[in-house]
């Protein structure tokens, strides 16, 4: 499972569909969500050949949902190289569960927050926060490669009766313009990815400071796209508040 699941993780250099995902209920209960579909790359990472000896083998197709906490405590020898700070970091995930959907058409693994209450969830990327902190003093290219996916915000949300704002506090990261073994740049080979905001609120939204946010016809849905690449070399551009009716 763990494997699976880091080898999920390094497909953020890849075409793949990234969104961000939040629903908010009316007692103010927050569930968040980051979702990589890597659905159009299925086809390169499986042969046909490979997917019937993976049926045959019982694993495939594939729907399963485990603990980050969970797989961070499994040893694999991958691990034997990783400081103490990284672990810790990952260790931190101890509230959010992955689920890995994989069949003949669709790829995706999606990171669950616990339900929880606003406040809880910010305590709790606090705690991410000082982890990540720790990991970036420690192995600053390590942390870097995690903020580089397009799928580590750390986040702090704040509710009123009047509106509702969304934050990252990630640092801000640059890319090397140098090109890579693809002929592409990193900062190219990233924008070659979807980077997609997905907001559901539990009632109608009035207004946003969104760039180029949509909302639905209901007005409980805010969504817009990013350039994902920018949105990692400046997260606070993206910084956003929704006002409701």
């Amino acid at each position: 499972m763990k494997k699976l699941i880091l080898g999920m993780m390094a497909l953020g250099l890849f075409s793949c569909q990234i969104t961000e995902r939040m629903y908010l209920s009316e007692s103010g209960m927050v569930e968040q969500q980051t979702e990589v579909d890597f659905s159009a790359m299925m086809s390169f990472m499986f042969t046909p050949e490979k997917i019937d000896s993976m049926k045959m083998e019982g694993q495939f197709p594939i729907d399963t949902i485990g603990s980050m906490l969970d797989a961070s405590a499994m040893s694999t020898p991958e691990d034997e190289g990783l400081s103490n700070a990284e672990k810790k970091f990952r260790q931190s995930f101890d509230k959010t569960k992955v689920r890995i959907v994989m069949d003949e058409d669709v790829g995706k693994v999606v990171f669950m927050t616990d339900k929880m209450s606003i406040s809880d969830f910010n305590a709790y990327q606090n705690k991410i926060k000082n982890a990540f902190d720790e990991f970036y003093a420690a192995d600053k290219d390590g942390a870097e490669a995690y903020l580089g996916t397009g799928y580590g915000s750390i986040l702090q949300y704040k509710l009123t009766s009047k509106d509702f704002e969304r934050k990252s506090v990630n640092k801000s990261l640059s890319f090397d313009e140098e090109a890579v073994d693809s002929g592409f740049s990193a900062k190219e080979m990233m924008d070659m990815n979807i980077f997609k905001f997905e907001y559901h609120f539990p009632k109608a939204v009035k207004s946003s400071n969104l760039k180029d946010a949509e909302i639905s016809p209901d007005g409980k849905t805010v969504t817009a796209e990013a350039v994902i690449s920018n949105m990692i070399e400046n997260p606070d551009q993206y910084n956003f508040k929704v006002e409701f009716k």
